[in-house]
């Protein structure tokens, strides 16, 4: 009778095991990437109560008598089937369809597992999971792991060229190509014959990788067009290919802004009087000394008067430079002219920006004229190339997991390419919380790739769904709980057969 009980009490307290699993599994039913369990059962020892005899000429053999002495619980399995997919339409909703990857996080030195893909972009750009965690790019070429950090504005390769142009020289940039790798890239400017046309040639490592020709004003020096292999426009777009450094080529974009560009070897100014209102025209050289005056003469229709035109240097600071104009015997006397020293323009006059297309002036003998200084450029030879700030606009995830950012000026670069991971034993992995799984001496030890063949696609813009079937689990709630009852059964009839056997005193 004794072995009835104990046999029932183990079958009743592995279907408390069960119902503990399957109250687990019932409990994620709406976890991302969540993997359900499953218990089986092996009986336990037996009491063997005759052995088997082998026949013999007189009497055949007999088997072996055996009682079994109950349950015990024989594994209890994650199953790692796929879940099915829920689209979200959010870039970095991540699911791996079609292969047995996993996402590879980071917390500290330790490297985790999991399927759930929900992830986030933090202050400092990492891309992390809903722990902090943080995700992981796996490079094919040097087999190594790292950080996936999102900038959120990069120094573009759209530049805009500031400063005169008076000789022969050459200026080195850093620009980047579609992976945000730095490249060293050297412009040669040369100007060619007497002509006010240059050509520049660009170069990396020595080799030429594009060029093209600036032709600027013959009278003013100001910008006119570039000429890009025949193609006259206002600035020059490039795109080339250099080696990545691991067998292939990699592509770079640059943008040429030259329209605050000159080219003239001194200060030259000129005058044209119609009337009352005068004309000024040319560039003022910072480098170079003081244009000479100029000697006009205006009129009101009643009556003539000769002026003289004078310019010097006044100040020069980084944003701007300004210039003073003298004129005998007007008022006011003496103007100050402000210059900006990107676009080179006039801005404003004695710190005003009215009437700087119409100056008004008054000779001493009561005649008033006025002067346009609109015309009037400054300029420097303190050349530098200005690289415009690109922002974040939007990014999206490949289906082999590259991480492709889109910015404000256009450009498109890859970031990194997504870690996933395999195992030889994905079921030896052991479950740690958090939707993390990690290594066991069963497991084997990661293989890391990105997405593709074996390892999955990774669709963006979706979520695995945890692979719990609630029909399954609610039919192996009763399967569990009618056994549960059964073994209680056997119990309470072991002791009402006790309960009998003791009464047989009376």
């Amino acid at each position: 009778m004794l072995r009835s009980l104990y046999s029932s009490i183990s079958g009743m307290k592995n279907m408390q095991t069960k119902l503990d699993v399957i109250g687990n599994n019932i409990s994620n039913v709406n976890t991302y990437g969540f993997k359900k369990s499953r218990v089986t059962f092996k009986d336990a020892i037996n009491q063997t109560i005759s052995y088997a005899s082998r026949p013999t000429e007189t009497l055949g053999g007999k088997n072996a008598q055996q009682v079994g002495l109950g349950i015990e619980t024989g594994s209890i399995d994650t199953v790692f089937t796929e879940g099915s997919l829920q689209t979200t339409g959010r870039a970095l909703d991540l699911a791996i369809s079609g292969g047995d990857g996993y996402f590879v996080v980071r917390n500290g030195s330790n490297n985790y597992f999991t399927r759930a893909g929900n992830f986030y972009i933090d202050e400092q750009g990492f891309l992390v999971n809903s722990d902090g965690n943080f995700v992981l790019a796996y490079d094919a070429y040097s087999h190594t792991l790292s950080q996936i950090q999102v900038p959120k504005k990069i120094p573009s390769n759209s530049f805009k060229l500031i400063g005169n142009l008076d000789r022969n020289f050459s200026y080195s940039r850093t620009v980047f190509d579609t992976n945000l790798n730095a490249h060293s890239i050297n412009f040669e400017f040369e100007k060619i014959g007497h002509s006010n046309t240059w050509n520049v040639t660009l170069q990396v490592g020595g080799n030429t990788v594009g060029s093209f020709k600036a032709t600027f004003d013959e009278k003013t020096g100001e910008f006119k067009n570039v000429d890009l292999n025949g193609l006259v426009t206002k600035s020059g777009s490039f795109s080339f290919q250099l080696d990545d450094g691991r067998g292939g080529l990699v592509e770079v974009a640059l943008d040429i802004d030259l329209t605050d560009v000159t080219s003239i070897s001194s200060s030259n100014t000129s005058a044209d009087a119609k009337g009352s209102n005068v004309t000024l025209t040319g560039g003022l050289l910072w480098e170079d000394n003081a244009p000479s005056p100029i000697n006009i003469t205006v009129s009101d229709g009643l009556k003539e008067e000769d002026i003289t035109i004078e310019f010097s240097k006044g100040s020069r600071n980084d944003t701007v430079t300004k210039w003073n104009v003298t004129i005998g015997d007007v008022v006011p006397n003496t103007v100050e002219l402000t210059f900006d020293n990107i676009t080179g323009d006039l801005i404003s006059i004695n710190g005003s920006s009215t009437n700087l297309d119409s100056f008004p002036f008054t000779s001493e003998d009561g005649m008033n004229f006025t002067i346009d200084f609109t015309n009037l450029f400054s300029t420097s030879n303190n050349f530098s190339f200005n690289a415009d700030i690109a922002e974040l606009q939007e990014y999206s995830i490949s289906g082999n997991g590259d991480f492709i950012v889109q910015y404000s000026d256009g450009s498109v670069r890859r970031i990194a390419t997504l870690a996933l991971a395999r195992f030889n034993n994905p079921e030896g992995l052991t479950k740690i919380g958090g939707n993390l799984f990690n290594v066991s001496e069963n497991s084997g030890d990661p293989i890391f790739g990105n997405g593709g063949a074996g390892f999955g696609i990774i669709e963006s813009g979706k979520l695995e769904m945890s692979n719990v079937d609630l029909t399954e689990e609610f039919t192996e709630m009763i399967v569990a709980q009618r056994a549960f009852q059964s073994n209680s059964r056997i119990i309470t009839t072991s002791d009402e057969i006790l309960q009998e056997i003791v009464n047989l005193k009376r």
